[in-house]
């Protein structure tokens, strides 16, 4: 396999796409604090198969578990 990048972004948040949920008209991240997560709104930039780039919402060096919790609505 041979990945091409379409296109380049510095100093952006990317989170896995399968982590990105949608609440009515706003996309969520579970963002997990201490023992539980909470949902948390975002505006997402480019999206693609993969990841997706989050303009605005979280911060840097927060702790998202890989998809949504099962179960768990916002």
């Amino acid at each position: 396999a041979v990945n091409v990048a379409l296109e380049r972004h510095d100093d952006v948040l990317v989170v896995p796409r399968e982590s990105v949920a949608e609440d009515g008209n706003r996309s969520v991240v579970w963002v997990i604090a201490g023992r539980s997560s909470v949902a948390t709104a975002v505006t997402l930039g480019a999206i693609g198969d993969i990841d997706a780039v989050v303009t605005t919402g979280l911060k840097e060096g927060v702790t998202i578990p890989p998809s949504p919790p099962s179960g768990e609505r916002p």
